[in-house]
């Protein structure tokens, strides 16, 4: 919660810090990934902001469909 927080705020680097500590499956849980892959694009770091992207945990993925669209949008640089 505190990183996502920190992307809220635009304080993106301690952000990732946080997201960098997890787990690879806390990494994975979809919220986790949107954000994580939000702040990692945003300082620069497109191709590993696609991975934590793709890489995240679709069980579940009908309660983050559109959310999902809206992030891949922006981080392939259409949004």
């Amino acid at each position: 919660a505190l990183a996502q927080v920190l992307v809220f705020t635009n304080k993106l680097s301690q952000a990732i810090k946080i997201y960098q500590t997890l787990t690879v499956q806390e990494q994975k849980k979809p919220m986790n990934a949107f954000y994580f892959s939000y702040a990692l694009h945003n300082l620069g770091q497109a191709k590993r902001a696609l991975i934590v992207f793709n890489e995240r945990d679709r069980s579940g993925e009908f309660k983050f469909k559109l959310v999902a669209k809206k992030i891949k949008k922006i981080l392939e640089g259409r949004g």
